[in-house]
């Protein structure tokens, strides 16, 4: 369990992140207010948080370690490339140029 939850909220919080908001919900919301963006911002980083964990409940030790690793070596090889010129970008800037 996340920080004492009952199992149900969390698979509750896990759903609603996996199906997200509703576009008339946002447009109820009023999404054009900061206030508002903060809220649902913090709200869907609490939910892919929730959803984090109820995957993780159950899981061997070594299996989270494994999975760990394999996202510490994407994000090595992300770091790596991240300053490499991207062939598409590069056509798109000399097309736009002409």
């Amino acid at each position: 369990m996340l920080n004492g939850e009952e199992p149900g909220r969390v698979a509750s919080a896990a759903l609603a992140f996996v199906q997200g908001p509703a576009s008339e919900d946002s447009a109820e919301l009023g999404l054009e207010d900061d206030r508002a963006e903060k809220a649902i911002d913090a709200d869907d980083e609490a939910t892919a948080e929730a959803a984090s964990a109820l995957g993780a409940d159950g899981a061997a030790k070594g299996d989270l370690s494994a999975e760990l690793a394999a996202v510490d070596e994407m994000l090595a090889i992300a770091e790596r490339h991240a300053n490499r010129p991207d062939a598409r970008v590069a056509w798109l800037v000399n097309w736009i140029k002409g």
